[in-house]
């Protein structure tokens, strides 16, 4: 039987095709309500940080 890759090839391939995967799902999926809220709040920090929502 011919092998082409050894185990440590086939884990690193299938992990290196999940992160791809991975990016081109973030580039192309908006940002939820909760994370556009944390998103715009974490652009202008200040003294006085509500965490609660209004």
């Amino acid at each position: 039987m011919i092998h082409f890759f050894t185990r440590n090839q086939y884990k690193n391939t299938v992990l290196a095709i999940w992160a791809l995967l991975a990016v081109v799902q973030a580039c192309f999926t908006e940002l939820m309500d909760d994370e556009a809220y944390y998103w715009v709040y974490s652009n202008h920090l200040d003294w006085g940080i509500s965490t609660i929502r209004p």
